[in-house]
């Protein structure tokens, strides 16, 4: 819908098969809805992403965050939109850095709103947010300042101040297992099934690997940063 909307004012044939394929997927998931289960995560937890790949209208690119509750994504936190500045091309660590900043907003909304209905037991400890670039992940924690990274928006640095304070606490993932993979690109019909469940609460996403470690492409990414 996202990418559909962008096409309203000079719509082409291909604008109008994706409508209606979209509306043909609608109508055959029409009967499945969002699960939620007392047996799911007891705490929320958030996945940000942002795709590298720019709008040629505005140099924008797309980024989305889902942050899942009780095994399924609560309604109002969960966004595929366009990030509100400009990344040089090719820095992948820079959109994704300024994606899980966009993230840590609705997690700190969250936050306070189980604090103020004395849910203590769901903010005891830092809320853990999801990112799939190792660069933009170690930039949250460490004040490195490079050429790669030296002319971010001060505002986005606020991430630092929150993983300092102990509201987040930024782990990696492998893209693969990503659930906000979804929201910032057209994906295969492969990536849909593997995560989809997940997303929707059919399946505990904390069956999968989440403990990602430096890999050969977190390590390739790292000299986005460095």
């Amino acid at each position: 819908m996202s990418f559909l909307c962008r096409r309203m004012s000079h719509p082409d044939a291909g604008a109008w098969d994706a409508a209606l394929h979209m509306l043909q997927w609608l109508k055959q998931e029409r009967c499945r809805g969002i699960m939620f289960s007392s047996e799911g995560n007891k705490v929320p937890v958030a996945f940000s992403d942002a795709s590298n790949v720019i709008d040629p209208a505005d140099c924008l690119v797309q980024a989305g965050y889902n942050i899942q509750l009780a095994g399924g994504p609560i309604m109002t936190l969960y966004s595929s939109q366009k990030l509100k500045h400009i990344a040089p091309t090719g820095a992948t660590s820079h959109v994704e850095y300024m994606g899980i900043s966009q993230c840590c907003q609705a997690v700190v909304w969250l936050r306070q709103l189980l604090q103020e209905i004395q849910l203590y037991d769901m903010i005891d400890d830092p809320t853990v947010v999801y990112g799939d670039n190792a660069a933009a992940n170690k930039l949250c924690k460490e004040n490195i300042v490079s050429a790669g990274n030296k002319y971010f928006y001060l505002s986005y640095h606020w991430v630092k101040e929150l993983q300092d304070d102990g509201v987040v606490d930024v782990k990696g993932v492998t893209t693969k297992f990503n659930l906000s993979d979804v929201f910032t690109k057209a994906v295969g019909t492969g990536v849909i099934r593997e995560l989809f469940g997940c997303m929707l609460g059919y399946k505990d996403f904390r069956t999968l690997d989440l403990s990602v470690t430096e890999n050969a492409e977190a390590k390739r990414k790292l000299s986005d940063v460095i």
